[in-house]
């Protein structure tokens, strides 16, 4: 896994976690079940247009689970505390 401020890199797969654009990261947070992991909040809203004159916003919550070696967890605690100072930053 290769984590950057934007996204995670697992094996072939990009998840963006960025706190600005479509998607926005919304949380994070360890989970120490078995196995460990980091669970990334985000959240999509998306507009559609109902008539000419309305338009409805639909929120879609996703959360993405990123497993963690037991071995791992001081790592993972890293990884936490980054991305809620970035989130943090972005509330301020």
């Amino acid at each position: 896994m290769i984590f950057s401020d934007d996204g995670v890199l697992i094996g072939g797969g990009y998840f963006p976690l960025s706190v600005t654009g479509g998607r926005r990261l919304q949380s994070v947070r360890y989970i120490a079940s078995d196995p460990p992991s980091i669970e990334f909040g985000t959240v999509i809203n998306t507009m559609v247009r109902t008539s000419s004159a309305t338009t409805n916003t639909y929120r879609t919550a996703e959360a993405l689970r990123v497993p963690v070696s037991t071995d791992a967890a001081n790592q993972a605690g890293e990884v936490v505390r980054r991305y809620q100072a970035i989130i943090d930053r972005r509330g301020a």
